[in-house]
């Protein structure tokens, strides 16, 4: 079948969930059937670009800012009453809740 189709299917097959995106639960509650495949009803260009364009850069993202707080460097920002230090439960929750 398709290029992207198999792309899409070697990247499940070698990535780790949290990389990919392909959760089986997930894709069962989606209709998907009990291994969790979903190739015949989604897109695989959609999916890669999830990967690429979504979840690689947030993953990236989230070891950016775990580095930068270990090392006295908090996420700072400033809304118009002054500077402060975003709580790491809101951050980490908030890049946890992107790769759900």
């Amino acid at each position: 079948s398709s290029p992207f189709l198999a792309l899409w299917q070697g990247a499940k097959a070698t990535l780790p969930p949290i990389i990919t995106g392909a959760y089986n639960y997930k894709q069962q509650q989606r209709g998907g059937n009990e291994n969790g495949n979903m190739e015949e009803k989604e897109e695989p260009v959609a999916l890669l670009y999830n990967v690429i364009f979504v979840r690689v850069p947030t993953i990236v993202a989230g070891f950016v800012y775990i580095k930068n707080e270990l090392t006295g460097h908090p996420f700072t920002i400033d809304v118009g009453y002054g500077p402060f230090d975003v709580n790491p439960v809101i951050v980490l929750g908030l890049l946890g809740w992107i790769l759900r």
